[in-house]
């Protein structure tokens, strides 16, 4: 998920040529961003917990919940809508940073609050195996641990992880626009240059197109990125048109999901209008809070709530249902449920204030500075290695020469000339 950053001076740049202007633009907190995040979370966990056939509870999900499981099945949408969230956020909280800065603040959010969730996974799958699955196995809990055990082929530990390797192939494509520098200009030829890869990647039904431009989502992200442009410098035609044409898109993609997924929602009379409902709202939202139409909304405990956000949403379906399963014999099905929500948020919190808030300053001070450290090595020849100087062999004596007898008076005359000579006597 994406974290929301605020409220430090930026410079602005001109729409028209994509160059910075000297103005200053203070970027607000977003508060109502967080409270938005929270409600996509409550979404996702009522579609698990009521909506979905879980096989959690005693009997289906329709008959334990008869009035509610219709409306709760539409609740699969928020991730849709936290696809939306995120690439307005990302696309915030890169401006004016490098991909070295990009990549240290995804790591950081991301990976404290993963490690603490799939930690707490492995412990409840291993307490409270779910029935007829296999032992979990070390090389599982060690992928998952990655976060890339989707492209490396090993099961996920939970359901939601599907939706973060989403998450990092949109942080990678964005990546290329970070690298360049974000510009007005440069953002939206991103946004439309996506768009039409991923109509390319469906037309040619290719993998590797699809493994990059995810047609599936794109449209959400893209929307996202776009209406954040709209938030800094005003909404043009153009930004309006990439939104229109996301969500157009947007309203085909539900329509197919509810057809999808009426297996396992346990309903074949469900209609697809309200998804579409839904989706145009959560459109309209993320506009007027770019347009400023929610800068009323205030307070700490919404912030508390969208820090909240992503680890319940990590841990909710397969902790929170494992509870479920547990104590559903015993346990009054509408107590268990809102028992167990609030349990979630409870953990949650926990992961937040004992995780990820002593760990993250440590983390990213550590990977600030191997950062920097790569970057002022980065352009510099290697230093060949000096060897010690080689030791001299030791001196041998030359053997002793036999002096000729010939040689006598020379040797002689030498030594006179060098010690003069006693006077000899008459």
């Amino acid at each position: 998920m994406s974290v929301i950053s605020s409220a430090r001076p930026t410079t602005a740049d001109d729409p028209a040529t994509g160059t910075p202007s000297a103005a200053p633009v203070t970027r607000k907190r977003l508060v109502a961003l967080d409270g938005l995040r929270f409600i996509a979370a409550l979404a996702v966990i009522a579609a698990h917990f009521v909506g979905l056939n879980s096989h959690a509870w005693q009997d289906t999900n329709q008959a334990t919940f008869p009035s509610i499981h219709y409306y709760s099945v539409y609740g699969i949408f928020g991730v849709e809508f936290f696809f939306l969230i995120s690439g307005f956020v990302i696309c915030m909280s890169c401006w004016g940073r490098t991909v070295g800065d990009f990549f240290v603040s995804r790591i950081v959010r991301l990976y404290p609050v993963y490690w603490a969730g799939i930690l707490l996974i492995a412990v409840t799958q291993i307490e409270y195996p779910e029935p007829g699955t296999g032992p979990l196995k070390i090389g599982t809990i060690l992928a998952n641990l990655t976060m890339f055990n989707m492209p490396a082929m090993a099961p996920g530990m939970t359901v939601v992880v599907w939706t973060l390797w989403q998450e990092m192939r949109f942080y990678l494509l964005f990546c290329l626009v970070v690298w360049r520098g974000l510009t007005y200009r440069r953002v939206t030829i991103f946004c439309l240059l996506w768009l039409v890869g991923s109509f390319v990647a469906n037309s040619a039904d290719d993998k590797t197109l699809k493994l990059i431009f995810q047609p599936e989502y794109a449209e959400y992200f893209i929307a996202g990125i776009a209406i954040y442009l709209m938030h800094r410098f005003g909404p043009t035609m153009l930004t309006w048109g990439i939104v229109i044409c996301c969500w157009a898109l947007s309203m085909f993609a539900v329509q197919h999901r509810v057809s999808e997924n009426m297996g396992a929602m346990g309903r074949k009379d469900l209609a697809w209008w309200p998804a579409q409902v839904i989706m145009t709202g959560c459109f309209v939202v993320i506009i007027a809070l770019a347009l400023g139409w929610l800068d009323w909304v205030r307070g700490k405990w919404i912030t508390t709530l969208g820090a909240m956000t992503y680890p319940i949403y990590l841990i909710h379906h397969a902790v929170g249902l494992t509870v479920i399963r547990e104590l559903s014999p015993t346990v009054a099905p509408y107590p268990l449920l809102f028992g167990t929500t609030l349990l979630m948020m409870l953990i949650a919190w926990l992961i937040h204030r004992w995780v990820e808030r002593p760990l993250a300053p440590i983390l990213k001070r550590g990977l600030k500075k191997a950062v920097a450290e790569m970057n002022a090595l980065g352009g510099q020849p290697e230093k060949p290695r000096t060897s010690a100087p080689p030791v001299p062999a030791p001196a041998v004596p030359e053997p002793a020469r036999a002096v000729d007898p010939s040689a006598a008076d020379t040797l002689v005359l030498d030594l006179s000339s060098r010690w003069p000579q006693p006077p000899r006597a008459g």
